[in-house]
């Protein structure tokens, strides 16, 4: 039975529903899932470049085995699409990783942006650097996709996985790019299925928490 509150208005489109199925469905391992939801979105028009993106940064959060399986899919759906030319890795290039990861990292954080840079610096100096400058700055901060679907998708991800601290954190994250309640409880809703239902119930759990935090911010 769906919790209380994940009923809710629809609060989001026809088009991201289905990129944010395709992300969950990858994280659940369903391949035949991602094809089928692949050429849903091909009918609907969705932009190859926004699937392309969302597939390419879930390297991040699922690894790359998924998000490989994911690329695949969509070539084998969308033939005709050519991804982007490779951005060479030089100063220039990480110098504005660099930049554009740490303004995003912050937006995505907000007020704990600091204390996160503290604590991983902490666990690993290298991977606070890389966190920055290759998660945030080299590929959740590149063009073609809106940041609140980026987070968006990584919440679907990381519901599915069972990640729960990061899924907190990337909850939050999701208003802080723009993102709502209602749309995040209707991702909740589209997980039924797919997800495990104690994940979905600790989900739900963590959505109340962060929704009860937005009401005292406001």
């Amino acid at each position: 039975m769906m919790p209380e509150s994940m009923k809710g208005e629809n609060r989001l489109s026809s088009e991201w529903k289905i990129i944010i199925l395709v992300v969950a469905n990858l994280a659940n391992g369903d391949f035949r899932s991602v094809r089928g939801l692949l050429d849903s979105a091909k009918k609907l028009r969705i932009e190859a470049t926004e699937l392309y993106e969302i597939i390419l940064q879930s390297y991040l959060f699922l690894g790359y085995p998924k998000a490989i399986e994911g690329l695949r899919a969509l070539r084998e759906s969308h033939p005709r699409f050519k991804p982007p030319e490779r951005v060479e890795l030089n100063d220039r290039s990480t110098t504005e990783w660099r930049r554009r990861g740490e303004n995003l990292c912050r937006i995505v954080y907000g007020s704990n942006y600091e204390r996160l840079r503290q604590t991983i610096s902490a666990l690993s100096p290298d991977l606070d650097d890389w966190m920055v400058w290759e998660g945030y700055g080299k590929v959740l901060s590149r063009n073609g996709v809106q940041p609140e679907l980026r987070e968006l998708c990584t919440c679907a991800a990381l519901v599915v996985t069972g990640d729960f601290v990061q899924l907190h954190s990337h909850m939050r994250g999701a208003i802080h790019t723009g993102a709502t309640i209602g749309m995040l409880r209707e991702i909740l809703q589209s997980l039924d299925g797919i997800a495990l239902s104690d994940r979905l119930r600790r989900a739900d759990d963590i959505l109340a928490h962060v929704s009860r935090k937005a009401g005292e911010d406001a």
